[in-house]
């Protein structure tokens, strides 16, 4: 079959459209027909940087939709030909993935391949971030990178659950795709100071909570956002580890009882895996009554550097997927 190999640590010229070995089909396991593969930023982070999960040369990815070709042993629930979305370790970007089939899951008819295979890492981490942040109706939610994947995801789910969102973006352009997601303000952080504008649109008591996926030298921002015994969320990594050090005078200095709390997917798909198929059902729900709104660029999987390097660049909006 053909897949993407990263060959080495580096920029998107280690990423190798070749033919592979098909993976081998376990007991419990299910082999999927990839029509659509999600492209995550801990994609770029696997190929860029030393990972002691992976190391070359290895098929990333993680998301993906298609159609059920084989049933391994034990199997129940599914069939072959259902249209379903996964989760994998690894092994996405090729043109047959074998995942456990219990985070494999059938998506409804209305509902395409290439939004499903956007739901996992980006969906599940709107969800799971809701559900653990506290946050109430009427509460104030700041969501760095509003009008990216997981930007566009927390936009609709904390709209639909009467939270009051304020997005953070780099361009008008961006932002229009921001509100469009759901965010009921939102502010271009290249005109306007993001801690000011927040401030100013809460009426000087700041947020409840900042989702941060940016992290870096400014996450000290984040913490400036807060309300009274609000709380910032670190969720990713863009411009690199979030700069603690600068942030802990006005974290633990300020004495306004803040918090600061790391959230990593995998940790809590492990420990809540029974919720996993319900929240997928959900964020499908989600999409297909227009809650949920997420644009779509796709890239063929040949084109896999030229994705990559869109996403570097922050040139991409919502959801970037792959066609093998």
């Amino acid at each position: 079959m053909r897949a993407v190999l990263v060959e080495d640590i580096g920029g998107p010229e280690v990423l190798r459209f070749t033919d592979v070995e098909a993976p081998a089909l376990g007991p419990g396991d299910v082999r999927v027909a990839v029509r659509s593969i999600g492209v995550n930023f801990r994609d770029v982070q696997q190929r860029r940087l030393p990972d002691g999960d992976q190391a070359p040369p290895f098929v990333p990815g993680s998301d993906f939709a298609g159609d059920v070709i084989e049933l391994g042993a034990d199997v129940t629930g599914l069939r072959t030909g259902d249209r379903v979305v996964g989760v994998a370790l690894a092994g996405a970007y090729a043109e047959e993935v074998v995942a456990p089939a219990l985070v494999v899951q059938p998506i409804p008819d209305d509902v395409s391949y290439d939004i499903a295979a956007s739901l996992p890492v980006a969906g599940l981490s709107a969800s799971f971030l809701l559900s653990t942040s506290g946050l109430l109706p009427g509460d104030t939610a700041v969501t760095w990178a509003a009008a990216g994947g997981l930007g566009c995801f927390l936009g609709g789910v904390l709209a639909a659950a009467g939270v009051r969102t304020i997005g953070v973006t780099s361009s008008e352009a961006k932002a229009e795709v921001a509100r469009a997601a759901g965010h009921a303000d939102v502010v271009d952080y290249r005109r306007a100071d993001p801690v000011d504008a927040v401030l100013e649109l809460t009426g000087g008591e700041g947020a409840h909570v900042v989702f941060d996926s940016v992290g870096g030298p400014d996450f000290v921002r984040s913490v400036r956002m807060l309300r009274n015994e609000g709380t910032v969320i670190v969720c990713g990594r863009a411009a690199g580890e979030p700069d603690i050090g600068a942030a802990a005078a006005d974290l633990i200095g300020a004495r306004r009882n803040r918090g600061l709390r790391d959230f990593y997917l995998g940790a809590h798909v492990f420990d809540h895996l029974d919720q996993v198929p319900g929240r997928l059902a959900a964020l499908a729900a989600g999409v297909a009554k227009g809650e949920i709104v997420v644009p779509i660029t796709a890239f063929p999987l040949a084109d896999v550097r030229r994705a990559h390097e869109e996403m570097e660049a922050g040139r991409t909006v919502g959801k970037l997927v792959l066609h093998p």
